[in-house]
């Protein structure tokens, strides 16, 4: 068995240490500060902690936080701590005040009031659908809908039509797929070089 995390959108997800690692350096990233292990020995720090404490039980994502923020400070980076803090506390605000419209919908009923055709935004909708309708991991769908997320709180729209949602998403697993396929070809063919005459240059 393995240590979940529960989400704040009530979704869960397998603990992940490079979650942690990621959000320890994005922290110090944002303070100017970079050491490259010191995201790494912190990391590892916050894990055997969580790992010890749990087991293979259950820790929510907010708890996760504070004992990453507790870390920071204990060791002098308070300005890292309060970034994350602040950057977490933003995102949520964010996405409390993000709504998706069903803009077809509307217009097939004739409304003028789109009220009771939005939603409030939740990537997890997104994850279930790729799970559901698409076949793809629990893992690569909550990638792709994180990506997703990212680019609709960029763009600082309360309201985000559900259509655009979609179009953001197949963009993203257009990219997945042109990164597969660059995996899998040959260098040559994948930048279309022409390699006899790279031979001639050289």
């Amino acid at each position: 068995m393995q240590l979940i995390v529960a989400k704040c959108d009530g979704s869960s997800e397998v603990y992940l240490h490079t979650k942690v690692m990621g959000s320890i350096s994005s922290a110090l990233a944002d303070c100017d500060y970079f050491e490259p292990h010191l995201a790494e020995d912190l990391s590892e720090a916050v894990t055997t902690y969580i790992k010890r404490r749990y087991g293979c039980g259950e820790v929510g994502a907010d708890e996760i936080h504070s004992m990453i923020e507790v870390v920071l400070s204990d060791i002098g980076f308070e300005a890292a701590a309060l970034c994350l803090h602040e950057h977490r506390i933003n995102r949520q605000v964010q996405r409390g005040r993000t709504v998706v419209l069903d803009y077809g919908a509307a217009e097939l009923a004739g409304m003028d009031c789109y009220d009771e055709f939005t939603q409030p935004w939740n990537k997890s909708i997104i994850v279930a659908d790729l799970e559901e309708k698409h076949g793809m991991s629990r893992g690569t769908a909550r990638s792709v809908a994180g990506q997703v997320e990212e680019r609709v709180l960029r763009l600082g729209c309360r309201t985000i039509t559900r259509s655009l949602v979609g179009e953001l998403v197949a963009n993203e697993l257009l990219v997945m797929g042109q990164a597969e396929k660059m995996l899998l070809e040959p260098i040559g063919e994948v930048l279309d070089l022409d390699v006899m005459a790279m031979a001639q240059v050289v």
